[in-house]
């Protein structure tokens, strides 16, 4: 049987590079996701590439992802930081209380 205190070591160090990996991860998605999502509006807004409908479709899956970056990847960094939202948050609390009731 191996030694405990050696697994409970490994699995604590895979633990910290987990949260470290996703931490900076998240946060270099963040930065460069909300770069290329308020480039692709820039770009995607202007007269000769609104009259196509495929450029139409790709502007409103860009806003789309932008507000999913900004809200899911955002509550993703402050778990990293043991900021829990639900619980500091009057806003998240009445939404999350009304969807369980």
């Amino acid at each position: 049987m191996p030694n405990t205190t050696v697994i409970d070591s490994f699995l604590s160090a895979i633990n910290l590079i987990q949260k470290n990996t996703s931490l900076y991860g998240y946060s270099i998605m963040f930065v460069f996701g909300n770069i290329g999502s308020i480039l692709n509006i820039l770009i995607l807004t202007q007269r000769k590439y609104r009259q196509n409908s495929c450029s139409c479709y790709i502007l409103a899956s860009t806003i789309t992802n932008l507000f999913i970056i900004n809200i899911v990847v955002l509550l993703r960094i402050l778990t990293g930081f043991n900021i829990d939202p639900t619980r500091t948050s009057w806003f998240f609390f009445v939404n999350f209380e009304l969807i369980w009731y």
